[in-house]
């Protein structure tokens, strides 16, 4: 039998890490906005439960875009990401450090994560660090302009994180995406 924790209890219910994961907002922010009333939801017990119907209404008003964002210092990788990206229906943010990074990702849930790592790359570990509760590590992605990243002892327990050399090109980025979201998206608009 399944418990009160698992919406397999009831289909039209969901729980707060759903919606997290279907309207791509951390899971604090999901509990605050239902404890301010914007998302409709309602408590069992300590646990606050949406309903399936409530939440698919907002989805369809946000749009099924992909949202990636870019931390990356270099305008231009930032240009090439968002020009790239944006051409095909996808949402791009971009920052260029860890704490515009840690700001975005406060408002925003992201699909994709393109994060450029630096040789000394101590805050990035510490934003994929942090980040590791909200999101699986196959949504990140780490640029460098170095070949020798996974032997960077500061990456070696973190796992399964897609590596791009740098410099990037278009096309790198599209099928990455693609393969981190299993959509394909839609040609140049």
């Amino acid at each position: 039998m399944p418990s009160l924790n698992q919406s397999s209890a009831n289909p039209w219910i969901l729980t707060a890490q759903e919606v997290s994961q279907r309207l791509r907002l951390p899971l604090t922010t999901v509990y605050y906005l239902a404890k301010q009333g914007e998302i409709p939801a309602f408590q069992i017990g300590r646990s606050w439960r949406f309903r399936k119907e409530d939440i698919e209404h907002i989805e369809q008003e946000t749009g099924g875009k992909s949202r990636v964002l870019v931390v990356d210092g270099d305008r231009n990788t930032q240009s090439l990401v968002k020009d790239a990206l944006e051409s095909r229906g996808c949402r791009v943010t971009e920052t260029a450090g860890v704490e515009g990074a840690l700001e975005a990702l406060r408002g925003e849930r992201f699909d994709v994560l393109l994060i450029d790592y630096q040789k000394r790359g101590h805050a990035v570990t510490e934003l994929i660090t942090k980040l590791r509760g909200e999101y699986d590590m196959n949504k990140m992605v780490l640029m460098a302009a170095f070949p020798d990243l996974m032997e960077e002892k500061d990456l070696q327990g973190f796992g399964a994180i897609t590596l791009l050399p740098k410099p990037v090109y278009a096309d790198q980025i599209v099928n990455c995406v693609e393969r981190i979201t299993g959509k394909t998206l839609p040609k140049n608009r």
